[in-house]
């Protein structure tokens, strides 16, 4: 091979790298951040967002009938970064198609607003730090089920929940207490907030809380030493359900009774394990506040300023913060070294298990 060959050849290469680079850095390129969302609401609409889309560039928004979107029709052409419709009248689960300069998504609603429940979650559609996506319709996230409607039933059972992950105490499993409607899915009971001897983990932290004689940050002291005794004290239970969730064949499910901190722990946990960014995991685990805003206020009597001052520095230090989370990880880090020890030591994930994980919740 001649100098000039090798030198021409050479000269090609970096004539190319620098057309791409110029290509990704033109104004508008998106391909890697554009992140459209939608989220239905109570009142039966649905609402986009972060569409990105204007006059001169309008959004194609398209309605499937599934998370392929190999059968669709025509939903909407939007000209602004956010829209809201009506819930589509066709029966089952929607998905969307949304399309802007070449761009493609496939969407669904995060939040599926059912009548007895309030934060209740599909975990589809986050992207791992490799560019993979969680798939949508695979596994989500919840709060209480003991007062789900028939018409929550039938949406579950379209959905096609085969497994139900149970984080509760065996007493909240008892005073509120899940009768699913119409469809047979595999219970798995893991009370990770619970000792061995059946008791809540969580009940002396609560009365110092509420105690009143404590300040709002030695407060939120407290409650990240629960959240981090619960990941390290209860890893085996933890990996109880990552592991189920891993086997099931069909659309998973876990829970707890507000779906806010065991069930955020558990959710933090499944997403590193998938590769998700720390940042976005935080971010989901903070959506709880959005969704628990809307349930109906506690009739509980607060009367005396007191009492009200007590209640005010509650809601500050139980107010879901991403410093929570972040301390189960640096305390996984202190007493195992790394998360990927504590998937084998503390939850005892073994690395063909952590791969059908992957393999059944990412595309």
């Amino acid at each position: 091979m001649s100098c000039s060959s090798s030198s021409a050849r050479a000269k090609t290469r970096f004539t190319i790298g620098l057309q791409i680079l110029a290509l990704v850095a033109l104004p508008g390129w998106a391909a890697s951040t554009w992140n459209p969302g939608c989220d239905e609401t109570r009142d039966g609409k649905y609402v986009f967002e972060k569409l990105g889309a204007s006059a001169a560039q309008p959004v194609q928004i398209s309605l499937c009938t599934d998370s392929t979107c190999a059968t669709k029709r025509e939903f909407a052409r939007v000209s602004a970064d956010s829209y809201s419709a009506a819930a589509p009248r066709e029966p089952g689960r929607p998905y969307f198609l949304v399309e802007r300069l070449g761009e493609r998504r496939i969407i669904a609603a995060r939040h599926l607003a059912l009548q007895g429940a309030y934060n209740f979650r599909d975990l589809g559609g986050l992207q791992t730090h490799d560019g993979k996506t969680v798939r949508w319709g695979q596994v989500f996230r919840s709060d209480v089920l003991a007062n789900l409607t028939a018409a929550d039933y039938v949406r579950l059972n379209q959905i096609g929940i085969s497994l139900v992950c149970d984080l509760r105490t065996r007493e909240e499993r008892r005073t509120s207490p899940t009768e699913w409607k119409d469809g047979s899915p595999m219970f798995v009971l893991a009370p990770v907030s619970e000792d061995e001897k059946g008791n809540g983990r969580s009940t002396d932290m609560l009365s110092r809380i509420q105690s009143g004689k404590i300040s709002v940050e030695e407060g939120r002291v407290i409650f990240e030493q629960f959240y981090t005794g619960t990941a390290l004290e209860s890893a085996a239970k933890f990996g109880a359900v990552l592991r189920s969730i891993a086997n099931a064949q069909r659309p998973s499910m876990f829970h707890c009774q507000g779906g806010r901190d065991r069930t955020g722990m558990t959710a933090a946990m499944l997403l590193q394990l998938l590769g998700v960014p720390r940042n976005t995991i935080l971010a989901d685990f903070v959506l709880s506040t959005k969704y628990l805003s809307e349930r109906p206020a506690s009739a509980a009597a607060v009367t005396t300023p007191e009492q009200q001052e007590i209640a005010k520095r509650y809601a500050e230090v139980i107010e879901l913060q991403p410093r929570y989370i972040e301390a189960i990880f640096r305390a996984i880090d202190k007493k195992y070294g790394s998360f990927d020890r504590y998937r084998g030591d503390g939850l005892g994930l073994t690395d063909e298990e952590v791969r059908k994980l992957k393999s059944r919740l990412l595309e």
